[in-house]
């Protein structure tokens, strides 16, 4: 699915599309890859009721220093539809 694509249905509210926005960040892809932004994502993703957003959350947390996990978590509790790009 191409990008312009996922962040018009993320921002629809797709859970899937708003999961998938994590990806690129988590492997670099056309994007900086700083897993945070991937572990915002995820934690949005999981908040909207996507079940295996849970698993993503949790093994990105793990990577992460809890500095960083804060910031994503905050990051996420701030995310506006309106925000996605």
């Amino acid at each position: 699915m191409g990008a312009e694509w996922v962040s018009r249905a993320a921002r629809q509210g797709y859970n899937e599309a708003l999961f998938r926005l994590g990806d690129p960040y988590l492997e670099g892809k056309g994007v900086p890859k700083p897993p945070s932004k991937a572990l915002s994502w995820f934690l949005i993703a999981k908040q909207s009721g996507l079940e295996k957003a849970a698993a993503a959350v949790e093994t990105v947390e793990a990577w992460l220093s809890k500095k960083e996990a804060r910031k994503a978590a905050k990051r996420a509790a701030d995310f506006r539809k309106d925000e996605v790009k």
